[in-house]
């Protein structure tokens, strides 16, 4: 085991799927699995029943503990060697609220690092309900975060119910092209009965509340609480719908088939937030400049 090995490992903990975890990484999907396949052959016990969401086992939470105690260690050792040599590496949090790590991540890191290579960039996604923390400087987020903070509007989208024509053969039989002919014209009733998965405490769920209201329609959520991106892979699975962000479902090849929902304006869904009484560091100050650019170019 070694300290990359720890990361993989407590990221794949947070998210859920091996899916998350890999985009939260910046690695393949193939790459994550078989580093966590090695460490389990390397500590000669399954970490994780392959369920979906994951879930550790004994011998897992054991492993999550000290691999928690190892980093939180190598980043004081970190902080400590700086000093002795006499200067700091400059450091970078992003946070990343509701959503996990979206899409446009990936692009606006590989340009900051261009300009900021010494930089140590981390990212971190916040659980719904976790309060907010203090100590990372700006957050990308899809609402605003109310006051003592600045929330710039960066892009706005639009709501889509997506679900897979295999779930509809399941839950409607025979009538099943019947209901994907209304959701095609925007009828979320055409779902009555059909099972969907419950965001909690996430602007998703406000969203589908409202969705579900203005269409008239109560959903019959299935009994799974979790987080958004292992929730949303119960939707990919084809276990449930799920109403999402139509960027969100076009960004991912392996998303259901996504469908309008009448009466649902596009929203303001993508923001970079800061809190409005502290003077951002350069490396932060750098990272809101290009994501400015960025979506400023995306909008012409």
């Amino acid at each position: 085991m070694n300290f990359r090995t720890c990361k993989y490992f407590l990221t794949t903990c947070e998210m859920g799927t091996i899916n998350a975890a890999a985009r939260s990484l910046f690695i393949s999907q193939q790459s994550l699995s078989q580093h966590i396949k090695k460490l389990e052959e390397e500590l000669g016990v399954p970490l994780f029943y392959r369920s979906n969401p994951l879930i550790l086992t004994e011998a897992g939470k054991r492993v999550e503990q000290s691999c928690r105690r190892i980093l939180e260690e190598l980043g004081s050792m970190e902080h400590d060697l700086g000093l002795y040599r006499g200067a700091q590496t400059p450091e970078l949090t992003i946070g990343m609220l509701d959503y996990g790590i979206p899409d446009f991540v990936p692009p606006l890191i590989d340009q900051f690092l261009k300009k900021e290579p010494n930089v140590l960039l981390r990212t971190r996604c916040i659980p719904a309900g976790e309060r907010i923390p203090t100590d990372i400087p700006l957050f990308f987020s899809a609402r605003e975060l109310g006051s003592g903070y600045k929330s710039e509007v960066l892009f706005y989208d639009r709501m889509v119910v997506c679900v897979r024509d295999s779930l509809l053969k399941q839950v409607y039989g025979d009538g099943w092209r019947l209901h994907r002919t209304r959701l095609r014209e925007g009828d979320l009733s055409a779902l009555e009965g059909c099972p969907f998965v419950e965001h909690r405490n996430t602007p998703l769920e406000k969203l589908s509340e409202m969705a579900f209201a203005q269409n008239h329609f109560t959903p019959k959520y299935l009994p799974i609480i979790g987080a958004t991106e292992a929730l949303t892979q119960l939707c990919v699975n084809g276990q449930a719908a799920c109403i999402t962000f139509a960027g969100q479902a076009a960004s991912h090849s392996d998303f259901p088939p996504s469908y309008s929902i009448s009466n649902m304006p596009s929203l303001a869904t993508g923001y970079i937030c800061y809190r409005s009484d502290v003077i951002l560091a350069h490396p932060a100050q750098q990272f809101l400049d290009i994501t400015r650019r960025y979506f400023s170019r995306r909008k012409k």
